[in-house]
């Protein structure tokens, strides 16, 4: 028995995540003239009916009964959800340098642990199982399997064949590019504020229409902020002390300066600070006298008399 898994929900502050599962029959406990089903030679729908016990269930959490899919002259027609289970499993729970898994958002991996039995409905024996794993994942997580191997454990006082994986759930390589993207935009936003105010302070001349960029880059920080993909709650991330919340501030601070200094200042004010930041820089001529022979030699006697009768005036 192989069961192939499909992840259609991972919900995070809940901590679990949801799977369904197809049901496979290989080799010998394949259905003749089922392989087409799923394109493998070896596999099909399965022979037996089953039930499954995922991680220590006491009450099966699916059942099989091949006896179920509808036939035809021509054979068996293929219904999908007759040929599968959902199941809900719990998220391992760990820290972070002992702050919540989310606050590496969006580099945030989880873990899930899982095992399950596989038992004939007729017979109550266990039933052999080759493969027990998601293939693929949705909520822009991708999956990957860190272990899938055949265990047994104890039922009823009796050892009976079971398999265990470890799954590794972590962001697509996609949802952090554009998270990080719009992070970056932000700051480089962040950047331009602070820009325009550090050059208003110096007396340079702003526009009215300028003035204007600081409070709507106020309103578009949290709006980009909230188009990253399953971002966490404010306060939840690494982001939130690293990014928004100084980006929010520094943007703050700076539109309460351009309009308190700035726009409601007189044009004499602003004159005055421009006065005040501007630099000079001084050189003092250099001053030779006649008796330094150097000065003559290089200017010659004419610009040494030239020079004379200009002091002299």
């Amino acid at each position: 028995v192989s069961l192939i898994g499909h992840v259609y929900n991972i919900d995070i502050p809940s901590r679990t995540v949801q799977i369904s599962w197809l049901i496979i029959g290989c080799g010998a406990m394949q259905m003749p003239g089922t392989a087409p089903f799923y394109n493998v030679q070896s596999c099909g729908l399965l022979t037996e009916p089953a039930n499954f016990y995922v991680d220590g269930s006491v009450m099966p959490n699916g059942s099989y009964d091949p006896n179920a899919n509808p036939r035809l002259a021509q054979g068996l027609k293929y219904v999908q959800a007759l040929n599968q289970f959902q199941t809900t499993h719990l998220i391992e729970l760990s820290s972070w340098n002992g702050l919540d898994q989310q606050y590496t958002y969006p580099f945030d991996t989880y873990y899930l642990d899982s095992s399950i039995i596989a038992l004939s409905s007729d017979t109550n024996e266990s039933l052999p199982l080759l493969t027990y794993h998601p293939v693929d994942s949705t909520d822009n997580f991708a999956p990957s399997v860190e272990e899938d191997s055949a265990t047994t454990v104890m039922n009823n006082g009796t050892v009976v064949q079971s398999r265990f994986m470890r799954m590794r759930f972590s962001r697509t390589a996609f949802t952090q590019f554009f998270v990080m993207s719009l992070f970056l935009v932000n700051w480089a936003l962040t950047g331009v504020v602070l820009y325009i105010t550090l050059s208003a302070n110096e007396g340079n001349d702003v526009g009215e229409s300028i003035l204007l960029l600081p409070l709507s880059v106020i309103v578009t920080i949290p709006g980009l902020r909230a188009l990253w993909v399953g971002a966490p709650a404010f306060g939840k991330s690494l982001e939130y002390s690293a990014g928004f919340f100084l980006q929010m501030v520094i943007v703050a601070l700076c539109s309460i300066f351009l309009v308190v200094n700035v726009a409601l200042s007189s044009k004499e004010e602003r004159e005055r600070r421009k006065q005040k930041h501007r630099r000079f820089k001084s050189s003092e001529p250099e001053c030779l006298t006649m008796s330094e022979p150097e000065w003559k030699e290089t200017h010659g006697l004419t610009d040494a008399l030239e020079y004379e009768q200009k002091m002299v005036l």
